[in-house]
C-alpha cells in the first residue's frame, strides 16, 4: 500500500494520475472545508464544472482510466486529501 497526502487549495491540484489505476481518496478528518473531486476544470461548488463533494473524513474509491487525471479543489484555505493505492512505492 502507498499513501500520499496532497495539500489542496483554490486551484485544482492533481491527486491521481493516468499511471494509477485506482485508489481510495479521502478528505482528511481535520479539514475545515469540503473538497471537490473532478477533472482539470473542477470548481468548488455545485455548478456544471463542480466536482464530487467530499466532506472531512469521508473516503471514496476512484478508478482512473484512459489517461485521465483526477483533481481536487477547496473552496477556501488549504485542505488535505489522502490517496491510498494498492501500489507499493
Amino acid at each position: 500500500m502507498r499513501s500520499t497526502t496532497f495539500p489542496v487549495g483554490l486551484q485544482p491540484q492533481a491527486v491521481l494520475g493516468p499511471r494509477d489505476s485506482g485508489a481510495l481518496v479521502q478528505a482528511d478528518a481535520s479539514n475545515g472545508q469540503d473538497v471537490y473531486l473532478g477533472g482539470v476544470y473542477v470548481t468548488a461548488d455545485s455548478t456544471g464544472t463542480g466536482g464530487v463533494r467530499l466532506a472531512p473524513g469521508v473516503a471514496v474509491p476512484v478508478e482512473v482510466c484512459g489517461g485521465d487525471i483526477l483533481y481536487a479543489v477547496s473552496p477556501s484555505g488549504i485542505q488535505l486529501v489522502r490517496v491510498v493505492s494498492g501500489e507499493s512505492g
